[in-house]
């Protein structure tokens, strides 16, 4: 770990780098001018509030590199964290770096597997096929003959971001101290930062990823994920094949015809893994898209990936439903339900308006002219700006589709995601309504209901038993809890039965138009009906007989 001296180094190297391109202003005003040199700690009148900050902070994060890179490329993907005009800047950042010597990176392949490289790779070319802050990357052949891709972390890579990682903390904590209330929260980004930097340096969490990918997909004929080879991949080593393709984003002479088959397979990859797998690339930009041939797709770098529940899909389902039907009241209520309110800075009426004039403006300007993802996208910073916490699942979900969107259009500037989405939507939509599962959901809620009805008279007596050892005084003899003990389990099996026989009337209605049928009547729908009556005999005798002294217990 660094020294105190050497963070005040690299705390200090920061506050150069901000001060060099224009950000003096906050240097200042965050207390940290005691980093600069000192005739330029000097300064007579006020400093002025700078132009272009986004723009000012991505050439910081450039000039610093590695973790300062990676925390830009973080951020740029989430509008939660910080203002879109930032992420829409820091989409811009470059991570190209100066390439390792090959004599760096066979040493450290030679380290982590104790042999001889020429062991492990029958050949492996010395000119890399890229070099970034983080990893630089090999094309080599297997022993067996097999090309493949070999991904090797800069050495000692680790302890710098942890070093940068306290600096930054150092610096979030001294900015917090010193901001308004209601803004943003610099903690809270360096925290997510960290995270994702575990994940991000752990070359094992990418290989996992990338292993779902290929089994998601590995019966596809139109899209090719790289096969990782488990035996040379370790924490900072990945080893997948080498897909033999041309990056979309250097694809340059595909015809009209090819660009309208690989955008409609790039969508039909996202909406399968954003809506049957729930597992996603969060980051489908031309860089990340080979084109193959016979315009077979091959996906790249799976360092981001997100993944939803069952839940959380079905909600986001939902939204994308009630934004096609133009529903403007669902929308809002389904925002609601999937986002944590602040009690006391979320103006619900304020919110309901903001997003009834993105609606209609969405609809007003015409739907094919303003992307749905970018709709979507603003429905979430709307979320943001009324302090309702959306969970960063959804707000990757939302950037991995908008993204993907912003790909098929910049290759087919025709492609509409509503005319070819929708359909699909809408079929993922009645799956969620077939008789197998509205079975399941009927049977889970009923097991839930029945449990926790089940739990009641339990709970009650175990009350009743705690007030007994404690010393209160209450004034129930021993016969009076009998027979509340009997009238709660009374009325738990009532409201039991209450709600299964309301349950069954309900499905039977739902499955009313659902096959097989006799003589136009749905079999499922008359077999829930004649359950409901048979439930119905037992507890309207039962509910028919209270009250009567035959059959009063508290006579006993």
């Amino acid at each position: 770990m660094a020294t105190r001296l050497q963070d005040i180094k690299r705390a200090s190297k920061v506050i150069n780098a901000c001060a060099k391109h224009g950000l003096d202003y906050f240097v200042h005003t965050y207390g940290f001018g005691w980093h600069l040199p000192f005739l330029k700690r000097i300064h007579f009148g006020k400093h002025e509030f700078p132009e272009s900050i986004p723009q000012k902070i991505r050439a910081v994060m450039e000039e610093l590199g590695g973790a300062y890179i990676k925390l830009g490329q973080l951020l740029s993907m989430r509008p939660d964290l910080i203002p879109p005009e930032y992420c829409e800047e820091f989409k811009r950042l470059r991570d190209d770096t100066t390439p390792l010597q090959f004599s760096t990176i066979k040493s450290t392949i030679e380290k982590e597997f104790r042999q001889p490289i020429q062991r492990l790779f029958k050949t492996i070319e010395k000119t890399p096929l890229g070099s970034a802050s983080v990893a630089q990357v090999h094309k080599a052949t297997l022993h067996n003959g097999k090309n493949v891709v070999i991904k090797i972390q800069r050495p000692n890579l680790k302890q710098q971001f942890e070093e940068d990682t306290d600096i930054l903390y150092y610096l979030a904590h001294k900015i917090e101290q010193r901001l308004k209330k209601n803004t943003f929260n610099p903690i809270a980004i360096i925290q997510e930062f960290e995270r994702y930097t575990k994940n991000e340096l752990n070359f094992v969490i990418e290989a996992t990823n990338i292993d779902k990918f290929y089994h998601n997909f590995k019966d596809s004929k139109t899209i090719i994920i790289p096969k990782v080879h488990w035996l040379y991949t370790k924490t900072n080593i990945l080893v997948i094949d080498y897909l033999d393709g041309t990056k979309l984003s250097e694809a340059k002479k595909l015809s009209t015809k090819d660009k309208k088959i690989i955008a409609e397979r790039i969508m039909d990859a996202s909406l399968k893994q954003l809506f049957e797998y729930r597992t996603f690339h969060a980051d489908l930009h031309p860089g990340n898209i080979l084109v193959m041939q016979n315009n077979t797709i091959g996906l790249l770098d799976f360092g981001i990936v997100g993944t939803l529940s069952q839940e959380q899909l079905n909600q986001m389902l939902r939204v994308y439903a009630n934004i096609l039907n133009n529903d403007t009241d669902q929308v809002v209520e389904t925002l609601l339900s999937i986002g944590q309110q602040s009690t006391t800075e979320t103006n619900i009426e304020a919110f309901k308006a903001d997003i009834t004039n993105i609606m209609q403006w969405w609809y007003g300007v015409a739907p094919e002219k303003i992307r749905i993802t970018q709709l979507q996208y603003h429905l979430f910073q709307t979320c943001v700006k009324h302090h309702i916490n959306i969970a960063s699942e959804f707000i990757l979900f939302g950037k991995s589709a908008m993204t993907s969107e912003g790909t098929c259009i910049e290759i087919n500037p025709d492609f509409n995601f509503v005319q070819h989405a929708q359909p699909k939507i809408i079929q993922l939509l009645r799956k969620q309504h077939t008789p197998f599962k509205l079975a399941k959901q009927f049977l889970q809620n009923t097991t839930d209901t029945a449990k926790n009805i089940a739990a009641l008279p339990k709970a009650t007596v175990g009350l009743i038993n705690k007030l007994q050892r404690e010393p209160i005084k209450i004034g129930i003899d021993q016969t009076d809890i009998r027979h509340l003990g009997f009238d709660v389990n009374t009325s738990s099996n009532r409201l039991a039965y209450a709600l299964l026989i309301a349950s069954l009337i309900i499905s039977g209605s739902l499955l009313i138009n659902i096959g097989p049928s006799y003589k136009d009547y749905s079999i499922l729908s008359i077999m829930a009906y004649i359950s409901a009556g048979i439930f119905f005999l037992p507890f309207i005798v039962s509910v028919l007989r209270e009250g009567t002294t035959k059959y009063d217990v508290h006579n006993g």
